[in-house]
């Protein structure tokens, strides 16, 4: 039998700084469910809402807004994104959530509490999905449940609404393909060979990355012959529990 993961309390921001989340301008206080990230990872003065994870070498700009949102490794949120958060009825009387009761802002609210009906408002399902080595520019939007595939590029002020294909450029409301990073062949080998699998850093002097394609070759030849292992980064979970956080 296995028991249960160790977790001990943490004080400040500085224990969190130690196992690598490279935090600025953020207090404990901030993580109000649980959050998950491996080490190290950056967020930088942006707004975490429900259960949330980031992935290696990913940041987090200042403020976003993330959502039940999963981010892969390699990942870099631009200033002012908002991804996974929740939307309003658009069918109903009104668009405003004192129909549900939805809305914390209002919990304590007698006026508002008195005008909330029975019957609640379905949520998209989530968690919004961002895959590894995605770009989301500034004032982006995505919406709940949305997957953003591996490498792909979302253009600043985009309203992405359905999921976004691996490679694939998209930008505009709502957010359209303008165009692929790379040929479908390309694509093929990066997708196959999943780099952000691996620690690169035996062969890193080696890879020129400009070239996509010789950075390919060297990566898979290296991971063919067994010169690569996993990336197995430290992954801690911070866990809040009444007025205090503890660390897993």
């Amino acid at each position: 039998m296995f028991g249960k993961p160790k977790k001990r309390k943490i004080t400040d921001i500085n224990d969190l700084k130690s196992l690598g989340l490279r935090l600025f301008h953020r207090h404990l206080a901030s993580f109000a469910h649980p959050f998950s990230f491996e080490s190290p990872a950056a967020i930088s003065n942006a707004v975490i809402q429900g259960k949330c994870s980031i992935g290696y070498l990913s940041s987090i700009r200042q403020g976003a807004t993330i959502a039940q949102t999963d981010i892969g490794r390699f990942c870099s949120i631009a200033p002012g994104a908002y991804l996974g958060g929740g939307e309003h009825p658009t069918d109903w009387l009104s668009t405003s959530s004192f129909q549900y009761g939805g809305g914390a802002i209002f919990s304590d609210c007698e006026e508002f509490n008195q005008l909330t009906g029975k019957k609640n408002f379905a949520q998209p399902k989530g968690p919004t999905r961002i895959e590894n080595d995605v770009w989301i520019g500034q004032g982006v939007t995505i919406s709940r449940g949305v997957t953003v595939g591996n490498g792909a590029i979302i253009a600043a002020k985009a309203a992405v609404i359905k999921d976004v294909a691996p490679y694939a450029i998209v930008g505009g409301v709502p957010a359209k393909l303008i165009r692929y990073r790379f040929d479908e062949s390309v694509i093929a080998e990066l997708l196959e060979l999943n780099w952000w699998q691996y620690d690169l850093s035996p062969i890193a002097p080696k890879i020129d990355y400009s070239n996509v394609q010789r950075a390919v070759e060297l990566i898979r030849t290296a991971r063919d012959n067994n010169k690569l292992q996993l990336l197995t980064p430290p992954r801690y979970t911070i866990v809040p529990s009444g007025n205090a956080h503890f660390i897993k």
